[in-house]
């Protein structure tokens, strides 16, 4: 349980990251669009927000594998072919 509580905040932060990378890369193409940031500027901004996505994505499947491993450890492994049904 204390993988999952930790995968799920880990995940919130990188969904927080990858909203304030999204405000950053909108405001920054917005400048570049009015002549105030120049191209190396937005292609920076938006190699962080892919970054964010990429941790993200991660922070997911570490989600996923700690559910995972949780119902692996209370005996909840179905895969020997038996329908738990």
């Amino acid at each position: 349980m204390t993988a999952i509580s930790a995968a799920a905040d880990r995940t919130n932060e990188f969904r927080n990251a990858v909203t304030e990378s999204e405000a950053a890369f909108e405001q920054s193409n917005a400048l570049y669009r009015e002549g105030l940031a120049s191209l190396f500027d937005v292609l920076d901004v938006q190699r962080q927000l892919i970054s964010s996505r990429e941790a993200l994505i991660d922070g997911n499947a570490d989600l996923a594998q700690a559910h995972v491993d949780l119902f692996t450890a209370v005996g909840g492994d179905t895969l020997d072919g038996e329908n738990p049904a």
